[in-house]
């Protein structure tokens, strides 16, 4: 609840970084979340271009995810 709002709502932070690879997590305010109201996604570049990405209804589910990901993007940015 402390990080700034988007125009849609969402609220993200980082949570790892990789290069140019950063992992993200994003949670949607009810009256305009998607199917799912928490997002942990996987960008390349400035363009945040989506590499992977998966949603969760809550955040006990997605810590598998978080760590798959940021082996993904560590991954990623060792072979580049």
């Amino acid at each position: 609840p402390l990080l700034p709002a988007a125009e849609d709502g969402g609220r993200s932070a980082a949570l790892a970084r990789f290069g140019p690879y950063e992992l993200r997590l994003t949670e949607f305010p009810p009256d305009n979340m998607p199917f799912l109201p928490l997002w942990v996604e996987l960008f390349r570049g400035s363009e945040r271009e989506l590499v992977d990405g998966c949603g969760f209804s809550e955040i006990e589910d997605a810590v598998e995810a978080v760590r798959e990901l940021v082996e993904e993007a560590r991954r990623l940015h060792n072979g580049s």
